[in-house]
């Protein structure tokens, strides 16, 4: 998935909703009184509602439609109801009732203690904050100080400066950033809203069921989606929410998040507990001691000929083994920008050397597109970080990159014959990839950012112990949106507890303080 085919399809979604809209009106308008019209109106639970351009009812069932109601203004779709208003009302009956008072009591200890664990989420989610803040700030001074405060590059090429932002995002003081198409795929798009909106969904009833404990009612509830980006929502009584104390006050605002914290904690257990992932085990094998298997690839790339879904192994990114438990070991390689000094070279023949010309700064640049690339030498002793590369001569790197038999050397020590030099190749743009299809394994050389790389091709640990049954793409499905649930659910644990308006966090502060004999100020309620 490309950002072009994401804003086609997203553009096509929302010209589909409008030309529904203006279908249903016109229809409308043309006096339509057939019992089975499209999309037909409907009033709303108490009293006739006005109709705009802008507004037609939902239709899933007769009880549903009648009580439902779908807006449209912009880029934003809203479906409210309040067709659960009745049962949300038959369990706060059910709960007060003198049979059930124990239940009533336990849960109320229960979301007592969601009030607490609240309270540390809202400190650490502060603390948090500070600490990336002062991360950056003591970065950005560090990397003035030792520019001088000057602008040491003029022009960085854009793989470069996307590796920058990856490494920035990845790093991020502990924090690591979700960005489609820069951190993660674009086509992990859709497991995010899907985990992010099922995260806010639970994140909601929370703030139901909490009400429900004190008799609370639910007004209605629902879904918005802006672009195409969903949340959910629910809608308590205001009046009835602030005639509440402190405690019972602090029970529903932080019911949300201590939800998301619950479910957070279920995924993780199940998942190493081995539970989740028990079929995996009986349909599958894991071959990380082998390497990464190719799960996807995308028919547009070049390397669509070469990698076979289910059955090619990646064994090597260059020097790099991916038989290691490590699950990040290929999305960190492909993040991580090229080693200026590497510690193993190339035994090249002297005479294959066509001098030097390919190595000077300016033809690089104009000659990116050269069959030929500059091979080094290194000058000893090396300094880590430093450049050391001293240009030795030119030459096709494809025949000596992609010989598995080629004879490799240490750069520090050669081994190579008389009449040969130990060196490695420029590695701008250049990623060799080891493969295994079958018995048969050979050298791929991708000549280009290796961004596109991670975009073109998805690797897993999980190979189908029946031939292609049960579908790699089922098994890599489930595995990155358990992965989302589990960072959805626990970031807006966090996210909603900072204090800052509309969100939950400002709202515990004012309950916070009411608790402790401060006037009550007027709040956004829940």
């Amino acid at each position: 998935m490309s950002f072009t085919n994401l804003l086609l399809s997203v553009a096509l979604i929302w010209a589909a909703l409008y030309a529904l809209r203006a279908a249903y009106l016109r229809r409308t308008h043309h006096g339509s009184t057939t019992t089975n019209s499209y999309l037909p109106l409907h009033p709303l639970a108490s009293g006739n509602r006005s109709t705009t351009s802008n507004t037609f009812p939902g239709h899933f069932s007769s009880d549903f439609l009648s009580k439902s109601q779908l807006t449209l203004s912009g880029l934003r779709l809203v479906v409210s109801t309040h067709a659960w208003n009745e049962a949300h009302d038959r369990l706060s009956g059910y709960l007060l009732r003198r049979r059930n008072r124990r239940l009533l009591n336990a849960l109320k200890v229960v979301y007592n203690l969601g009030v607490l664990a609240a309270a540390c989420g809202m400190v650490l989610a502060c603390g948090g904050v500070l600490w990336v803040l002062w991360g950056f700030v003591s970065r950005a001074v560090a990397s003035d100080a030792r520019t001088g405060g000057r602008l040491y590059r003029r022009f960085m090429p854009a793989e470069e400066a996307l590796v920058e932002v990856r490494e920035e995002a990845k790093e991020g003081f502990g924090v690591k950033l979700i960005i489609p198409g820069v951190t993660v795929p674009l086509s992990d798009l859709p497991f995010i809203i899907i985990s992010v909106f099922a995260s806010q969904a639970f994140h909601e009833f929370g703030h139901a069921l909490a009400a429900a404990l004190d008799a609370i009612p639910m007004l209605s509830c629902g879904a918005s989606f802006t672009v195409l980006i969903p949340t959910a929502f629910v809608s308590l009584s205001t009046s009835l929410y602030r005639g509440l104390s402190a405690l019972p006050k602090a029970r529903i605002v932080s019911a949300g998040a201590f939800h998301n914290l619950l479910m957070w904690g279920v995924l993780v257990f199940l998942r190493t507990a081995g539970i989740a992932s028990l079929a995996t085990a009986l349909f599958y094998q894991d071959v990380r001691s082998e390497g990464r298997l190719v799960v996807y690839v995308d028919q547009a790339s070049p390397l669509a000929g070469f990698l076979r879904p289910g059955v090619t192994l990646v064994k090597q990114l260059d020097d790099t083994e991916l038989s290691t438990k490590d699950d990040d070991v290929w999305m960190n390689y492909l993040d991580s920008r090229p080693a200026i000094n590497p510690s193993r070279g190339w035994c090249i023949p002297k005479a294959q050397l066509k001098g030097t010309d390919c190595c000077q700064d300016d033809t690089r640049a104009t000659n990116s597109t050269s069959s030929e690339k500059c091979f080094y030498e290194f000058a000893f002793p090396s300094i880590l970080f430093a450049d050391t590369r001293i240009g030795a001569g030119c030459t096709d790197p494809v025949p000596v990159l992609s010989d598995a038999s080629a004879r490799r050397c240490y750069v520090a020590s050669s081994h190579c014959h008389p009449d040969e030099a130990c060196l490695a190749p420029d590695v701008s743009g250049l990623l060799r990839l080891t493969v295994q299809t079958g018995d048969e394994s050979k050298v791929l050389l991708w000549n280009g950012p290796r961004a596109e790389v991670k975009e073109q091709v998805r690797v897993g640990r999980w190979r189908p112990r029946l031939g292609t049954f049960p579908t790699l793409g089922m098994l890599e499905a489930h595995t990155r949106l358990w992965s989302y649930l589990e960072m959805a659910s626990l970031s807006l644990y966090f996210l909603n507890l900072l204090p800052l308006p509309y969100l939950d966090g400002m709202e515990l502060v004012r309950c916070l303080m009411q608790s402790r004999g401060v006037r009550d100020v007027e709040g956004q309620g829940v």
